[in-house]
């Protein structure tokens, strides 16, 4: 082989490797961003759906919301370690045969703030994210051709291996991301932050005055230390270096109200305990499930903590439920995107302490056997699970199954590796021995 041809050769393998780079790390990504946050796919998908007047696939949409991210993420690490080199270009070009016109359309229509790609991890503009697969086409397009230059990482012997290890991962950040919340929170009001916070009573200012006088119809400011002379007549004297107060922006954007009215700072007390139960669609909670909200709205009443729910139903509709549920807490009203961003689940649970967040949970997610312990408190009912741990565990376990994989496929060539030069340098031992006693004699 000429020179030439070689350095072809080793030219389009690196483009290979970077093409694998480039192309599985952004759909990893997207995967896992889709992948911890299930709820915020599902809502994107129902988007989706609501725009194309597609309502026949309305009921596809959970599965959806667990089948893309899946996917994504399978597709992104096969073409990362150069698994089924052939299949997995194929299949990621299909894909974008979906997406790429998709986003072009909401690019052109801007029917829908973002598409959604990565979460509310990155948020990109829909042009920002059609032009991001135009040029994604261009790697996959070069792995399609040329991803079988470059071997895999993994053997074909262990690759159902790792596909498996890779769909438990994706599959147990779903869950719990569906079942309890995010294991991480990407989203404004995290643990530790407050609802609201209402408009400040102070204002941090220089108490420095500057004085305004007139002359001839033309306003001047003087300083105390540069005052004008008789001619000029004096107007006002204000404050310096003043800046107007947007006190719209010194609220959270969080709003409850009470038939019109605005009872958020009323109900978001600083100085007390609330649970929140947040409804995000009434019609879809089973009546079972108000067994749960019910005994629970009694554990938390009985240790002090005040309770009340929020819905964006109707006035009828929220009125409906507190026949059907029986509800001892009273229900308001809150916007629709405000409470998909408060919280995941339906309902959802917020706890706050002095005006700040706790924790939140899914309904699901509270034990009713927990709440019957009599020394039980508002921490204990969830503490039988943390999210950074499961994260931690999770990510640790999967990372440890592929190096696990990786020892097990690659051992043998190591091994057969190490025979051959060793049989090697003996050979070459014994070469040098045999020349150097024909040269002695």
């Amino acid at each position: 082989m000429k020179i030439k041809d070689i350095n072809i050769s080793r030219l389009q393998g690196v483009l290979v490797l970077l093409a694998r780079l480039i192309v599985g790390v952004t759909f990893i990504a997207s995967g896992f961003a889709k992948a911890v946050d299930p709820w915020g796919t599902v809502y994107k998908f129902a988007d989706y759906i609501g725009i194309l007047g597609m309502s026949s696939l309305e009921p596809l949409i959970t599965f959806g919301a667990f089948a893309l991210p899946l996917v994504e993420f399978l597709l992104g690490v096969f073409v990362l370690f150069g698994l089924y080199r052939r299949m997995a270009p194929m299949a990621l070009v299909a894909l974008m045969l979906v997406l790429t016109p998709l986003t072009f359309y909401l690019a052109v229509t801007d029917r829908m703030a973002d598409c959604g790609c990565f979460g509310d991890v990155v948020v990109l503009s829909n042009w920002a994210t059609f032009f991001k697969n135009l040029v994604l086409c261009v790697p996959i397009g070069y792995l399609v051709l040329r991803n079988r230059r470059i071997d895999c990482l993994y053997g074909p012997g262990v690759q159902w291996l790792v596909w498996a290890a890779s769909m438990a991962f994706v599959l147990a950040i779903e869950y719990w991301g569906y079942t309890t919340q995010p294991l991480i929170d990407f989203r404004p009001f995290n643990v530790g932050e407050a609802l609201y916070v209402g408009p400040q009573s102070d204002v941090d200012a220089d108490e420095e005055f500057v004085f305004v006088y007139t002359k001839n119809g033309v306003k001047r400011e003087f300083t105390v230390d540069s005052l004008p002379d008789d001619d000029w007549e004096f107007v006002e004297r204000r404050v310096a270096n003043l800046e107007p107060i947007d006190y719209a922006a010194l609220r959270s954007g969080v709003v409850i109200l009470d038939e019109g009215i605005d009872r958020t700072a009323e109900l978001l007390d600083p100085d007390g305990e609330q649970l929140i139960f947040v409804f995000s669609d009434l019609s879809k909670i089973s009546i079972s499930a108000t067994y749960i909200i019910n005994e629970l709205n009694e554990f938390a009443n009985c240790r002090g903590v005040s309770t009340f729910g929020v819905a964006m139903d109707e006035p009828a509709a929220i009125e409906r439920w507190n026949d059907i549920s029986m509800a001892q807490y009273p229900m308001y009203e809150m916007d629709d995107t405000e409470m998909k961003m408060l919280v995941r689940g339906n309902p959802g649970l917020i706890y706050l302490k002095d005006g700040k967040v706790v924790w939140k949970r899914a309904l699901g997610a509270i034990s009713p056997e927990l709440m019957q312990n009599s020394e039980a408190t508002m921490m204990s009912i969830v503490a039988d699970f943390d999210e950074h741990k499961a994260l931690n565990y999770s990510v640790g376990a999967y990372l440890l199954a592929l190096i696990v994989i990786l020892m097990i496929n690659r051992t043998h060539k190591v091994v057969k590796f190490s025979t051959e030069r060793i049989k090697k340098n003996h050979k070459k031992d014994v070469t040098l021995q045999e020349e150097n006693e024909e040269t002695n004699n």
